[in-house]
This record gives structure tokens, C-alpha cells and sequence, in this order.
């Protein structure tokens, strides 16, 4: 089970327990999954032992971990939702725009970045680009779906592919040490400022300055974004089971690409919902 809100700094917070049942259908127990303990996210974190116990893969920075979770007749509450009143932020001065951006056409250039297919030449997938980390879904020379995942990017689909005609750059760069001058392509916040339609390339860090934070996940539609700033952001389009269907430029999985996908809540801790403040009502 999973209890999804915001806490007092507007981040998503998940808590996610198992419960125990007799063979009757008695309530034997309720554990709590130690969600806030992962460094990395895991997608099937639980298993049952032999003996019926529940354990857990819990990653560290430098190892993993196997727990056993405790089951107890009640747990505390770890949710406790602050006061998240819906304000407006201004710009700062770094974007100024005469006309509102339309959700329709948001999510016609997500879905323009995911069906894009491009032939990428030998020297696209494996010429010299010193610093560079080749995207693991390219192979050698071949057609290729999407744009890939290029750090510090934020090409247009036709400039990408503009970029990838003449043989001379590489497709993406998956290496976060530093941004190559030798490779194309758009990563998460590249790809949110091209889908709010931005002037220049904002990054998680900044993207707030442009959007106001909402007050609940209920609240988000489609063109909005999860973000946690200095990490990842990922544009909503649709709400799933237990999580939500978006749009992201992401390494996650080895995709490496623009992608539509599905992100369980769990996944999502830690992120805010947000709104761009150029949005069309």
C-alpha cells in the first residue's frame, strides 16, 4: 500500500507498507518499506523468504543491503502535510513572453522528440568525441527513434537531426563529467524548456523560477512537471496506477533517449509538482 502528499517543502512523500494476512483474513502485522533510506531507486524491491518473512533491497551509495522488514500491530504516521497554499512566482526577470503556451501544443512537441526516427551514420554512433559517454541503445550505424539523451543539451528535433546529417557530431552523451562540444542531443531540463517553449535552457535548478508550485499531485495536468532540482524532472501526461505516465529525457534504465513512460510514485519521492507560469488556462 502507498500513501502519496507533499511535505512542508512541497516534495513528494511516499510511504509504502506491506500488510500481513492470516489465512482467515486477519490482520497480522503492517511493516513500513524503507523508502527513505534508498540512494537509488529500486523498481521490485521486495521479495518473500523461505520462512515467509518480507525483506527489502536497500541501496547505499557504496553497497547494497538485504532487510528483513518488522512487522507491528500499528505504525506511527510518517505523513504529516504542511501548508501548501498555491503561490505564484515571478520570473526574476530571466523570461519575458507576450503569449501563454497551450498544453496541446506541449505535449505535440513531447510526442514530435519520442516518434522522431533519424539515421545515424558511423560517425554519429562511434566518432571521435573525447569526453563523451555513447548512449547504450546505440549500436553502430542505423535508424534510430528519438533523440537521444545528451547532457547539457537542448536541441530541436530538427536541429538534431539537422546536426546528425552531415556525419560530423555524435548522437548523445550520457557522461555527466561535462558538456562536449562534439555531441547532440537534449537532456531533462533541455527538453522541458523546448516543450514550455523557453528562450534559453533553464535547469532543475532554475526551472522554479518560471513555474509555481502545486498544492497536490491531484492538481497536475498535463504540461506540467515533476521536478527535483539539481537531479531530474520529468513532464506529466497522465495518471497510472500507484504513479504517473510522462515525458522524459532520461539515462534511467539505459534508455538514454526521449521517453514515455510509467513512473511508480515510490520512484517519485522527493520530486514537486509544478507549473509552468506561461501555461495557457
Amino acid at each position: 500500500m502507498e500513501e502519496v502528499t507533499l511535505n512542508d517543502a512541497g516534495e513528494i512523500q511516499v510511504d509504502q507498507t506491506v500488510r500481513q494476512y492470516d489465512t482467515a483474513g486477519g490482520l497480522q502485522g503492517i511493516a513500513r518499506v524503507p523508502l527513505a533510506q534508498q540512494h537509488t531507486y529500486v523498481a521490485h524491491g521486495l521479495a518473500v523468504g523461505p520462512d515467509g518473512a518480507v525483506y527489502a533491497l536497500v541501496t547505499r551509495p557504496d553497497r547494497v543491503e538485504v532487510q528483513r522488514l518488522r512487522f507491528e500491530q500499528t505504525l506511527e504516521p510518517i505523513i504529516a502535510p504542511g501548508d501548501l497554499s498555491r503561490t505564484n512566482q515571478d520570473t526574476g526577470g530571466m523570461f519575458i513572453t507576450q503569449s501563454c503556451v497551450s498544453r496541446d501544443s506541449m505535449m505535440s512537441i513531447a510526442r514530435e522528440y519520442v516518434n522522431n526516427s533519424k539515421y545515424l551514420s558511423q560517425t554519429n554512433t562511434d566518432g571521435s568525441c573525447s569526453g563523451r559517454g555513447k548512449p547504450r541503445y546505440i549500436a553502430g550505424a542505423g535508424t534510430y527513434a528519438s533523440v537521444a539523451y545528451d547532457w547539457g543539451g537542448w536541441d530541436t528535433v530538427s536541429g538534431y537531426n539537422g546536426y546528425m546529417s552531415p556525419g560530423t557530431y555524435q548522437a548523445g552523451d550520457i557522461d555527466t563529467a561535462g558538456v562536449e562540444s562534439c555531441s547532440r542531443g537534449v537532456d531533462c531540463s533541455g527538453f522541458v524548456s523546448r516543450v514550455w517553449q523557453l528562450s534559453s535552457k533553464y535547469s532543475t535548478s532554475t526551472l522554479p523560477n518560471i513555474s509555481w508550485q502545486l498544492s497536490s499531485t491531484n492538481d497536475l495536468r498535463r504540461g506540467d512537471i515533476l521536478n527535483k532540482a539539481g537531479s531530474h524532472v520529468i513532464l506529466f501526461a497522465d495518471f497510472g496506477s500507484n504513479g504517473v505516465y510522462g515525458y522524459e529525457s532520461t539515462t534511467s534504465n539505459a534508455y538514454d533517449r526521449v521517453v514515455y513512460t510509467y513512473n511508480a510514485w515510490s520512484s517519485l519521492s522527493g520530486y514537486v509538482p509544478r507549473r509552468y507560469n506561461n501555461v495557457c488556462p
